[in-house]
Order: C-alpha cells, then sequence, then structure tokens
C-alpha cells in the first residue's frame, strides 16, 4: 500500500473531522517561486471546493502576503533585504500584477485557470523536497518513478541552444524550478529553415518556446548578415 505525502486537501479534511467547526485558511503562503505558487494556491482553492461539495465547512482561502514581503524566506532572524512578492510587485513605481493575480480573478469568477504548470504536481508530491528520505510516509519507487516530472507527460517548454550557455542556464532553471522542458541543439530545430520548425513544434506541442541561439562567429557574421537577420 502506498501512502502520498498529504497535500492541502487532505488536511483540511482531518480537521475537519476532528474539530467540526467552521474553516478558514487564512494563509496560502506564496514564498516560492511563481509556478510554485501558481500550483500551491490552486492546489489549496480545488481541495477546499471539493471538501464544500461534501459538506465541509470551509468560510475563506486567502493568499499571504498580497504585496510581498521581506526576508520571511528566514523568519526574519537577519535584516538582509530579500524581497518576494505575492499577488502584486512593488519594486516598479506602480504596483504591478504577477501571475497569481489572474488566477485569483479567474477563480473568484468562476473561471477554471489554464496556465500549463498547473499540471505539474505541487511540491509536496515530489521526493526531491523531502529534507529525510520519506521512511515513514511509505513511499515506495514505484511512487517515486511517477513523482519524477517528464516531458512526455507534461505539455514541455522548449529551449532552443542546447550547447550555449545560456540555453543551458535556461534548463538548468526549468530542473529546478519544475518545468519539464526540451532543450534542442542547432541540428533538431534549425530556426532558419520554418519547416523544420514547424514539424518540431507540431510534435512537441510546447506551451512555450525560449530562443536562446546565438551567432558566435563574429567574423562570418559580417558575411552572412542574411542568416544572422533570419
Amino acid at each position: 500500500m502506498r501512502v502520498h505525502q498529504p497535500g492541502p486537501r487532505t488536511l483540511l479534511q482531518e480537521t475537519w473531522e476532528w474539530y467540526k467547526i467552521p474553516l478558514a485558511v487564512s494563509e496560502v503562503r506564496l514564498n516560492c517561486t511563481r509556478e510554485k505558487q501558481l500550483r500551491c494556491f490552486y492546489q489549496v482553492w480545488k481541495g477546499a471546493q471539493e471538501l464544500r461539495e461534501q459538506g465541509v465547512d470551509i468560510r475563506a482561502i486567502t493568499v499571504w502576503a498580497l504585496l510581498g514581503t521581506y526576508d520571511w524566506n528566514s523568519l526574519l532572524t537577519p535584516w538582509v533585504g530579500n524581497y518576494e512578492s505575492g499577488v502584486f510587485d512593488l519594486r516598479s513605481p506602480q504596483p504591478r500584477e504577477t501571475a497569481i493575480a489572474k488566477m485569483i480573478c479567474d477563480l473568484a469568477a468562476g473561471c477554471n485557470p489554464d496556465h500549463p504548470v498547473l499540471d505539474i504536481p505541487s511540491w509536496w508530491h515530489r521526493p526531491e523536497h523531502l529534507v529525510y528520505p520519506p521512511v515513514s510516509c511509505g513511499l515506495d519507487d514505484k511512487w517515486r518513478e511517477e513523482s519524477i516530472l517528464s516531458s512526455t507527460s507534461h505539455r514541455p517548454l522548449v529551449i532552443i541552444g542546447a550547447r550555449g550557455t545560456l540555453g543551458k542556464a535556461f534548463a538548468r532553471l526549468c530542473e529546478v524550478r519544475g518545468i519539464p522542458y526540451h532543450l534542442l541543439t542547432r541540428q533538431e530545430m534549425d530556426i532558419a529553415h520554418p519547416v523544420t520548425v514547424d514539424m518540431v513544434l507540431t510534435e512537441l506541442q510546447p506551451w512555450a518556446v525560449i530562443n536562446a541561439v546565438g551567432y558566435v562567429r563574429v567574423d562570418n557574421a559580417e558575411r552572412e548578415q542574411e542568416t544572422i537577420c533570419v
């Protein structure tokens, strides 16, 4: 028997069964990357909605912090000035809406958000986020394999420029942030040939494409201006 790590739905259900009093999720904390913010809030929302349909008295869900926080990643122990945005980002002259602001508007209007990263398992379903091995969680190797992000089971992000420094940097960020991706070489997808581009994109069906291709042969660039413009 496999026992997955409990997510917000399970915890809310256990709390309701124990206390039988009205519940409110007063803080869905946003101290994480943008992708994790979206997944975390949406999973809490979905779990609460499912339980409400079953008769659980859940009154409210709030995000925290609306305008971001300073140094909360260290629980305010040192003053470093590390700012993490929330629903709004205050680092510009005017407050700027972040991706989670659109999600909240969609949910408040009764619409289901459709951001591609929502299909990826949240952090509590991924063993690499555990500090200690999940001995007491009952996780076995099969579940571990199912939890590993695979670009074949989720719409990927396509990164062009596998041999360049920038392309490799984007790939590392995707691994850290839990985003399935395909890192392509020029041989796999030559952006100068539209037919090849169409074939690859049709096969992979990415939700976004990052072009990290660079032309580093300076002398040739002066003689092959038409190729560079493509």
